[in-house]
């Protein structure tokens, strides 16, 4: 059975280079189905350079998301996003490995289950130094158990991160996840 989700919207702390859940508004999260998490190389956005980035993702037990790219095609793909007030670009996006599951009636399928990272690069504009950026980071996903799947949804996590020239001091951030 179909159930109707709603859109989340998460607003983030950026101080400590983590992005992370701290408000959240919209839909109750106990009925979501991934419990996503980002992370940042560094506790500012560097004008005119880069900053990688990791969208962990925890998927509910008994549960899995489409993989990106997705088999069979009609299957909508996990896919992660961002926009931004000062042109930041989100490259070089890495899917992780995926698993493949047996779908009664469809037959094979590419998907995700339990925790996975998926990782970037964020491109900071030149133009973009000595501003507080306005970044929206989604993930799209469709979440399906062995018996049905919900429809389509989407994340929002929004948070402000500084853009800083390239004389001011970069603080690494994240260690376990950018080595």
């Amino acid at each position: 059975m179909f159930r109707i989700a709603s859109l989340v919207l998460v607003t983030l702390s950026l101080c400590a280079g983590q992005l992370y859940q701290t408000n959240l508004s919209g839909a109750d999260t106990e009925s979501k189905r991934i419990k996503p998490k980002i992370f940042l190389e560094y506790d500012k956005l560097p004008a005119g350079g880069q900053c990688r980035v990791v969208l962990e993702v925890q998927v509910e037990n008994g549960w899995h998301i489409n993989a990106n790219p997705s088999s069979p095609k009609n299957l909508i793909p996990t896919q992660f996003t961002i926009k931004s007030a000062q042109g930041i670009k989100l490259t070089d996006v890495k899917y992780p490995k995926h698993q493949v599951i047996n779908i009664e009636g469809l037959g094979n399928a590419n998907v995700y289950e339990g925790k996975i990272r998926i990782s970037g690069v964020l491109n900071v504009p030149a133009s973009a130094a000595g501003s507080n950026d306005q970044l929206t980071m989604e993930i799209r996903y469709q979440a399906c158990d062995d018996k049905s799947c919900e429809p389509p949804d989407t994340i929002t996590i929004q948070g402000k991160i500084p853009v800083v020239s390239g004389s001011d001091k970069l603080n690494k951030r994240n260690p376990e996840y950018f080595n």
